[in-house]
């Protein structure tokens, strides 16, 4: 391996997620999740715009789901506001963020790169 291919493959791990597990010698999927007490749930749940529709994150059964396009689909937390879902008919996992506004309350959720 040359020089610069061990600087380029560092660089292509802290690209992308799939490529942090693929350096990392993990299986592409969902990253480790963080458990979430009822009270910390209760602080995502809420409704969100999310162009062109909307987005509802609910609390059913202990668990955090997202509500949209006629879907309901289980969240997974990993890190700070950050969450996955597997959007149907996919096998890969899709990042989503739910960003606080000046008093801490969560206001925004991005998905994809978008607020």
């Amino acid at each position: 391996m040359a020089a610069g291919d061990s600087w380029r493959q560092k660089t292509r791990c802290v690209l992308t997620r799939w490529s942090i597990q693929k350096c990392e010698g993990r299986k592409p999927g969902l990253a480790a999740t963080v458990a979430m007490s009822a009270a910390e749930m209760a602080n995502y749940v809420g409704t969100y715009s999310d162009p062109p529709g909307r987005a509802e994150i609910l609390m059913r059964d202990g668990r955090l789901f997202l509500k949209e396009f006629g879907f309901t689909l289980p969240v997974s937390k990993t890190v700070d506001n950050r969450f996955f879902i597997t959007p149907p008919l996919s096998s890969q996992s899709e990042e989503i963020k739910l960003i606080p506004g000046a008093d801490n309350r969560i206001e925004y959720l991005r998905r994809a790169g978008r607020a």
